[in-house]
Protein backbone atom coordinates (compact mmCIF):
# COMPACT_ATOMS: atom_id res chain seq x y z
CA UNK A 1 0.00 0.00 0.00
CA UNK A 2 2.95 2.35 0.50
CA UNK A 3 4.22 2.06 -3.07
CA UNK A 4 1.09 3.64 -4.63
CA UNK A 5 1.26 6.38 -2.01
CA UNK A 6 4.89 7.11 -2.78
CA UNK A 7 4.24 7.10 -6.52
CA UNK A 8 1.49 9.68 -6.05
CA UNK A 9 3.46 11.87 -3.67
CA UNK A 10 6.80 11.96 -5.49
CA UNK A 11 5.81 14.06 -8.57
CA UNK A 12 3.81 16.47 -6.42
CA UNK A 13 6.68 16.82 -3.96
CA UNK A 14 9.20 17.56 -6.72
CA UNK A 15 6.96 20.20 -8.30
CA UNK A 16 6.23 21.98 -5.02
CA UNK A 17 9.84 22.01 -3.84
CA UNK A 18 10.96 23.31 -7.23
CA UNK A 19 8.46 26.18 -7.26
CA UNK A 20 8.48 27.12 -3.57
CA UNK A 21 11.85 26.40 -2.03
CA UNK A 22 11.09 28.74 0.91
CA UNK A 23 8.39 26.38 2.22
CA UNK A 24 10.85 23.55 2.73
CA UNK A 25 13.76 25.61 4.12
CA UNK A 26 12.67 25.26 7.76
CA UNK A 27 12.48 21.82 9.31
CA UNK A 28 8.98 22.28 10.79
CA UNK A 29 7.48 23.65 7.61
CA UNK A 30 9.03 20.81 5.59
CA UNK A 31 7.78 18.20 8.06
CA UNK A 32 4.27 19.66 8.02
CA UNK A 33 4.31 19.76 4.23
CA UNK A 34 5.43 16.13 4.00
CA UNK A 35 2.73 15.09 6.49
CA UNK A 36 0.13 16.89 4.39
CA UNK A 37 1.29 15.08 1.24
CA UNK A 38 1.21 11.72 3.04
CA UNK A 39 -2.34 12.33 4.29
CA UNK A 40 -3.44 13.43 0.84
CA UNK A 41 -2.08 10.29 -0.81
CA UNK A 42 -3.50 8.08 1.95
CA UNK A 43 -6.95 9.63 1.33
CA UNK A 44 -6.69 8.87 -2.57
CA UNK A 45 -5.64 5.27 -1.70
CA UNK A 46 -8.41 4.75 0.88
CA UNK A 47 -10.98 6.27 -1.43
CA UNK A 48 -9.95 3.81 -4.15
CA UNK A 49 -10.34 0.88 -1.75
CA UNK A 50 -13.72 2.16 -0.60
CA UNK A 51 -15.00 2.33 -4.17
CA UNK A 52 -13.88 -1.26 -4.85
CA UNK A 53 -15.49 -2.47 -1.61
CA UNK A 54 -18.77 -0.81 -2.59
CA UNK A 55 -18.58 -2.39 -6.06
CA UNK A 56 -18.05 -5.78 -4.42
CA UNK A 57 -21.04 -5.25 -2.11
CA UNK A 58 -23.31 -4.38 -5.05
CA UNK A 59 -22.00 -7.34 -7.06
CA UNK A 60 -22.65 -9.67 -4.12
CA UNK A 61 -26.17 -8.30 -3.75
CA UNK A 62 -26.82 -8.81 -7.48
CA UNK A 63 -25.53 -12.38 -7.26
CA UNK A 64 -27.79 -13.13 -4.28
CA UNK A 65 -30.82 -11.81 -6.18
CA UNK A 66 -29.88 -13.82 -9.27
CA UNK A 67 -29.42 -17.03 -7.25
CA UNK A 68 -32.75 -16.48 -5.52
CA UNK A 69 -34.56 -15.74 -8.78
CA UNK A 70 -33.22 -18.94 -10.36
CA UNK A 71 -33.93 -21.00 -7.22
CA UNK A 72 -30.38 -22.29 -6.91
CA UNK A 73 -30.03 -24.89 -4.17
CA UNK A 74 -28.16 -23.79 -1.06
CA UNK A 75 -25.06 -25.90 -1.81
CA UNK A 76 -24.59 -24.13 -5.18
CA UNK A 77 -25.23 -20.74 -3.59
CA UNK A 78 -22.57 -21.43 -0.99
CA UNK A 79 -20.04 -22.54 -3.62
CA UNK A 80 -20.71 -19.35 -5.59
CA UNK A 81 -20.26 -17.21 -2.45
CA UNK A 82 -16.99 -18.99 -1.61
CA UNK A 83 -15.71 -18.44 -5.13
CA UNK A 84 -16.49 -14.70 -5.10
CA UNK A 85 -14.90 -14.31 -1.65
CA UNK A 86 -11.75 -16.16 -2.73
CA UNK A 87 -11.52 -14.13 -5.95
CA UNK A 88 -11.82 -10.91 -3.93
CA UNK A 89 -9.05 -12.03 -1.56
CA UNK A 90 -6.75 -12.79 -4.50
CA UNK A 91 -7.45 -9.68 -6.59
CA UNK A 92 -8.78 -7.07 -4.12
CA UNK A 93 -11.35 -6.20 -6.75
CA UNK A 94 -8.86 -5.28 -9.46
CA UNK A 95 -9.64 -6.95 -12.80
CA UNK A 96 -6.17 -7.17 -14.34
CA UNK A 97 -7.51 -8.52 -17.61
CA UNK A 98 -9.80 -5.51 -17.99
CA UNK A 99 -6.93 -3.11 -17.26
CA UNK A 100 -4.70 -4.66 -19.92
CA UNK A 101 -7.39 -5.46 -22.53
CA UNK A 102 -7.81 -1.90 -23.84
CA UNK A 103 -4.14 -0.96 -23.99
CA UNK A 104 -2.32 -0.57 -27.31
CA UNK A 105 -1.26 -3.94 -28.71
CA UNK A 106 2.49 -3.45 -28.18
CA UNK A 107 2.10 -2.29 -24.57
CA UNK A 108 -0.36 -5.10 -23.81
CA UNK A 109 2.06 -7.63 -25.30
CA UNK A 110 4.98 -6.32 -23.25
CA UNK A 111 2.98 -6.31 -20.01
CA UNK A 112 1.58 -9.80 -20.58
CA UNK A 113 5.09 -11.01 -21.46
CA UNK A 114 6.45 -9.51 -18.24
CA UNK A 115 3.71 -11.18 -16.19
CA UNK A 116 3.68 -14.59 -17.89
CA UNK A 117 7.02 -15.38 -19.50
CA UNK A 118 8.63 -16.58 -16.27
CA UNK A 119 5.79 -19.03 -15.76
CA UNK A 120 6.10 -20.41 -19.28
CA UNK A 121 9.87 -20.71 -19.05
CA UNK A 122 9.50 -22.99 -16.02
CA UNK A 123 8.05 -25.61 -18.38
CA UNK A 124 10.99 -27.48 -19.99
CA UNK A 125 9.37 -27.93 -23.41
CA UNK A 126 8.88 -24.15 -23.73
CA UNK A 127 12.49 -23.17 -22.91
CA UNK A 128 13.68 -23.36 -26.53
CA UNK A 129 10.46 -22.12 -28.11
CA UNK A 130 10.33 -19.32 -30.68
CA UNK A 131 9.89 -15.85 -29.18
CA UNK A 132 6.82 -15.02 -31.30
CA UNK A 133 5.09 -18.20 -30.19
CA UNK A 134 5.91 -17.42 -26.56
CA UNK A 135 4.46 -13.92 -27.00
CA UNK A 136 1.28 -15.42 -28.47
CA UNK A 137 1.01 -17.82 -25.54
CA UNK A 138 1.55 -15.02 -23.02
CA UNK A 139 -1.17 -13.00 -24.72
CA UNK A 140 -3.66 -15.84 -24.33
CA UNK A 141 -2.93 -16.77 -20.72
CA UNK A 142 -5.76 -15.83 -18.37
CA UNK A 143 -5.92 -16.20 -14.60
CA UNK A 144 -8.56 -18.53 -13.21
CA UNK A 145 -9.51 -19.15 -9.61
CA UNK A 146 -10.92 -22.33 -8.15
CA UNK A 147 -12.14 -22.78 -4.61
CA UNK A 148 -11.41 -25.71 -2.37
CA UNK A 149 -13.04 -28.95 -3.49
CA UNK A 150 -13.59 -27.66 -7.04
CA UNK A 151 -12.89 -30.01 -9.91
CA UNK A 152 -10.47 -28.43 -12.33
CA UNK A 153 -10.16 -31.47 -14.60
CA UNK A 154 -12.23 -34.63 -14.52
CA UNK A 155 -11.19 -37.93 -16.05
CA UNK A 156 -12.90 -38.44 -19.40
CA UNK A 157 -13.64 -34.73 -20.03
CA UNK A 158 -12.31 -33.32 -23.32
CA UNK A 159 -9.19 -31.18 -23.00
CA UNK A 160 -9.70 -27.76 -24.56
CA UNK A 161 -7.18 -25.67 -22.65
CA UNK A 162 -3.77 -25.81 -21.04
CA UNK A 163 -3.69 -25.14 -17.30
CA UNK A 164 -0.83 -23.94 -15.14
CA UNK A 165 -1.72 -24.70 -11.54
CA UNK A 166 0.16 -22.29 -9.32
CA UNK A 167 -0.90 -23.62 -5.93
CA UNK A 168 -3.42 -25.96 -4.42
CA UNK A 169 -3.92 -29.52 -3.28
CA UNK A 170 -4.23 -32.61 -5.44
CA UNK A 171 -7.09 -35.00 -4.70
CA UNK A 172 -8.24 -38.11 -6.41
Amino acid sequence: QYVPRFLRIQPLYKEVTKTSGILTETAWAGAAFNLFLYMLASHTYLQSNTVRLEEMRVKRQDAEQWMSHHLLPENLRERMRRYEQYKWQETRGVDKEFLVRNLPKDLRRDIKRHLCLGLLMRVPMFEKMDEQLLDAMCDRLKPAFYTEESYIVREGDPVDEMLFIMRGKHRL
